[in-house]
């Protein structure tokens, strides 16, 4: 008798700047396509859709990521609405290297690891 295959557990990914989620994506698919689904959204509410559509089907989510600023919501908010779907997912904000010395984005990467938001952040490629 046959095992059923298991479905990879998901990497999700949202930036709205394209050429970042392309290089994004690029940098996932080589280091994770092996072990992990990647799924790459262009938008805040595709990746919320898409995490919804996971949880429905009966996928596991491992790791979220997004952009700190978004047109529509900022990686925070878009990472506190992923923690309701998949309370057990890695939450990480990615930040551009040029904001990396602002203070008010220290603040905020910081104010949201201290609440729970976020589990970690990383410098885009």
């Amino acid at each position: 008798m046959a095992e059923a295959l298991t479905p990879k557990p998901v990497v999700l990914a949202v930036d709205d700047d394209a050429q970042a989620l392309a290089r994004i994506e690029r940098e996932l698919c080589d280091r994770y396509d092996k072990g992990y689904r990647v799924v790459c959204n262009a938008s805040a509410e595709e990746g919320i859709v898409e995490l919804e559509r996971c949880k429905a089907d009966g996928e596991d989510v491992a790791l979220v990521l997004a952009d700190r600023w978004m047109a529509e919501t900022s990686g925070s908010e878009f990472l506190e609405r992923a923690r309701l779907i998949f309370p057990t997912a890695k939450r990480v904000l990615l930040i551009a290297w040029r904001a990396w010395g602002d203070r008010r984005s220290a603040e905020a990467i910081l104010r949201a690891m201290t609440l729970g938001g976020i589990d970690s952040y990383l410098i885009k490629p």
